[in-house]
């Protein structure tokens, strides 16, 4: 029991600023995600536009992640901080934009970008978490970021 309750402390004298503010991002990025899944139904509802449109978007996001996904597994790190930056920088700009102007095509824009960023980030900040994580902790590491992304999303799992 004992050696149990000091694996622990010694975890989290490993922990650093770069896993706690991924923590974080898992949890804020995937938060609003989850809020854009559950609104958009209402935003159809609400502009009269067909839900099977939505589907479409889906579905076209879907493809496109799939598309993008294995270019961006393949480059350099730096390359990859660099999309992530630029990633996360157009997504809090799509969202002012689109809060600002209202304009349904933005709006449908924004979350069609919104979902295809989610793999996109996970591809990114995934290595970076395993790269600042001492290999005997990877375990726990993941445990946690998987809470917090969970914690961001309302769904029972």
């Amino acid at each position: 029991m004992l050696e149990k309750i000091i694996n622990k402390r010694n975890y989290f004298m490993h922990i650093n600023k770069i896993t706690i503010s991924i923590n974080m991002l898992f949890f804020f990025y995937f938060m609003i995600h989850d809020s854009l899944e559950i609104t958009m139904p209402l935003f159809f509802e609400k502009y009269k536009i067909n839900i099977v449109y939505l589907g479409i978007l889906i579905s076209i996001s879907k493809i496109l992640r799939s598309i993008i996904i294995i270019p961006i597994s393949n480059i350099r790190m730096d390359k990859k901080i660099k999309i992530l930056y630029f990633v996360l920088f157009t997504n809090i700009l799509l969202n002012v934009f689109s809060i600002i102007l209202r304009n349904v095509y933005l709006i449908l824009f924004y979350f069609l970008f919104f979902l295809i960023s989610t793999s996109v980030f996970n591809v990114i900040i995934n290595p970076i978490l395993a790269i600042n994580t001492p290999e005997d902790k990877l375990g726990i590491t993941f445990g946690i970021r998987t809470y917090f992304y969970i914690l961001g999303v309302s769904q029972d799992y």
